[in-house]
C-alpha cells in the first residue's frame, strides 16, 4: 500500500511540474532541457537492456550427476564393440573365450540377472558354472511401427582361467542390418548383477 502511495505522489508531483513548465512561458525553455535529458536517458536504458540482452549466455553451474541403481550389486561386465556375426542355420551368432583369473560364480546358490547396455533381460537363469540371459530387441521404423523383433540368446560358461560367451540371435539376412548398426550405434554391453530380490 505504501509503494502505490509513494508513486501516486511521484506522478502527482511530475504532472505539476510540467503543467507549471508549459503554463509559464519563461519556464518552456526548461521544459525542453528536461524532455531532451528525459529521451537520452530513456535511450540509454534502452540500449544497456538491448546489450546485456544480446550478450546474455546461458551457464550451467556444477556437472549433471546421473546414478547407476546397479552399481553396488556389479558381479562383472563386458563391453562388446566389435561383434562380427557367424551365419548359422537359425539365425547368427557369435563366439568368443576371454582369459581371466577365477570369478567365483555360483548360479546355483546365488541369484543373477544379466543387463544389456543396461537393459534387464527378459529372462536370466543360472546353474553352477553357467549364465542364460534371454533379450527381445524391437526394432521400430520411421513411423514408430515395429519391423523387426530379434531375440538374443546370451550364454556365460565360467571356469577358473577362462569365461566362454556365446551369443546367437534369429536374425535374417533380410534383417541382420538392424542388428549391426544396433551394436555400432548402442554398443553390445553385457552386465551381471547380483540379484537384489527375487520376484515371485
Amino acid at each position: 500500500m505504501f509503494d502505490i502511495i509513494k508513486w501516486v505522489l511521484i506522478v502527482c508531483a511530475v504532472v505539476i511540474i510540467l503543467y507549471a513548465l508549459i503554463k509559464y512561458d519563461n519556464a518552456r525553455p526548461i521544459l525542453i532541457v528536461l524532455l531532451c535529458i528525459g529521451w537520452l536517458g530513456l535511450g540509454t536504458y534502452s540500449g544497456v537492456t538491448l546489450y546485456k540482452y544480446l550478450n546474455t549466455q546461458n551457464q550451467v553451474v556444477g556437472e549433471p550427476i546421473i546414478h547407476d541403481p546397479y552399481e553396488d550389486f556389479d558381479f562383472y561386465k563386458y563391453n562388446l564393440s566389435n561383434i562380427v556375426w557367424y551365419q548359422t542355420e537359425s539365425g547368427y551368432e557369435y563366439e568368443e573365450e576371454y582369459k581371466t583369473v577365477n570369478i567365483d560364480f555360483d548360479g546355483t546358490k546365488n541369484t543373477y540377472e544379466l543387463l544389456v547396455n543396461n537393459t534387464p533381460c527378459d529372462k536370466t537363469t543360472s546353474a553352477n558354472a553357467r549364465l542364460h540371459g534371454e533379450f527381445i530387441k524391437q526394432f521400430r521404423d520411421f513411423d514408430g511401427n515395429i519391423s523387426a523383433v530379434i531375440t538374443f540368446n546370451i550364454d556365460f560358461t565360467f571356469s577358473k582361467s577362462s569365461i566362454n560367451l556365446k551369443i546367437s540371435n534369429n536374425a535374417t539376412p533380410d534383417n541382420i542390418g538392424l542388428v549391426t548398426e544396433y551394436v555400432d550405434v548402442d554398443g553390445f554391453n553385457l552386465r551381471i548383477i547380483e540379484s537384489v530380490y527375487v520376484s515371485d
